[in-house]
């Protein structure tokens, strides 16, 4: 094959793969803000809240909404392979083809990697408020979002499952697109007639970062817990996640309670978890009824209150 098809075409393969028909979008997207970036370094000073509605005072109460010093730096990706020249020359089954569409779906895919390797390491990266997004106590609002639970089965295993609300215009994560991933060639190039090899790249630049804190809740179990006990769980960080209140702006503000109307459905809530929990997980959302402590089938409350996603970034 001529190099100029070959390197046309690759690209056509590329872009096939990073952009292909999808009947929805993935489930990583459900619950991450998705902005255009167009700086090295992002600042949310807007993730203030709002002021709440009150009562008018008979003059207006202006609260400020750029308080917040929260920066997200852009960071750089690329991947690279190099074909031999005379292997161009003589492909007659499209193979390298294949391999520009993978290279295409692994970009597609790279952004909800980022965003759930981040969202795994939430316990120690700070939130908009200066404290991390899982914290006990947070400096701005009211709630701990952070829960520590040992089970009884003593074997050891550790487990992790985060509770994510996902309605409204800011979401529990962010993820910063500044540069789209493209895919480019040095055929061209002297070097690459010097060398014999043709070399395929891509660059892609973006961030993942995170929404407000009091729309996420994580649940760390030590030891493998039984279906009841995980009942028991989501319903210890759901009390907690409807008792989340929000920072007051102005003095005398009435406290606003974010999840007080919250229904939970697979519109509003995905459960990521750790791989191990997710066979027990998927049996809660299903099931119309669940055993108890006691073995006794009860009526299933979580039955359809979640879309589940597996994320092998949770596994400790």
């Amino acid at each position: 094959m001529q190099v100029d098809l070959f390197t046309t075409a690759m690209r056509a393969e590329f872009v096939a793969g990073y952009n292909p028909p999808e009947s929805h979008k993935p489930t990583w997207q459900r619950f991450t803000t998705i902005l255009d970036s167009r700086a090295r370094i992002e600042h949310y000073a807007w993730l203030a809240p709002p002021p709440g509605i009150q009562a008018y005072a008979g003059h207006r109460r202006f609260a400020r909404v750029d308080v917040v010093d929260y920066r997200v730096e852009n960071r750089e990706f690329d991947g690279a392979f190099q074909v031999p020249l005379r292997d161009i020359e003589d492909d007659q089954t499209g193979g390298y083809l294949l391999k520009a569409r993978q290279l295409g779906e692994k970009a597609r895919q790279y952004p909800g990697r980022a965003v759930l390797r981040t969202l795994a390491q939430g316990r120690t990266l700070s939130c908009f408020d200066g404290s991390p997004f899982f914290a006990t106590t947070h400096q701005e609002g009211v709630g701990r979002n952070l829960l520590e639970y040992t089970s009884a089965s003593g074997d050891g295993q550790r487990h992790q499952v985060i509770m994510l609300i996902h309605r409204g215009p800011v979401l529990p994560m962010i993820w910063q697109n500044r540069k789209p991933f493209v895919l480019r060639d040095n055929a061209d190039s002297r070097e690459a007639l010097l060398h014999k090899v043709v070399s395929f790249w891509v660059d892609g630049e973006g961030a993942a970062a995170f929404g407000y804190w009091w729309d996420a809740v994580c649940l760390r179990i030590l030891h493998t817990p039984t279906v009841a006990e995980l009942i028991q769980l989501l319903m210890l960080a759901e009390t907690e996640l409807r008792s989340f209140r929000l920072p007051l702006t102005l003095a005398g503000d009435e406290a606003e309670y974010v999840h007080e109307q919250l229904t939970l459905t697979p519109d509003t809530c995905t459960w990521v978890c750790s791989t191990a929990l997710a066979p027990k997980l998927r049996q809660i959302l299903v099931q119309d009824t669940i055993p108890d402590s006691n073995g006794n089938l009860v009526g299933n409350p979580y039955r359809g209150a979640a879309e589940l996603l597996v994320s092998a970034f949770l596994n400790e």
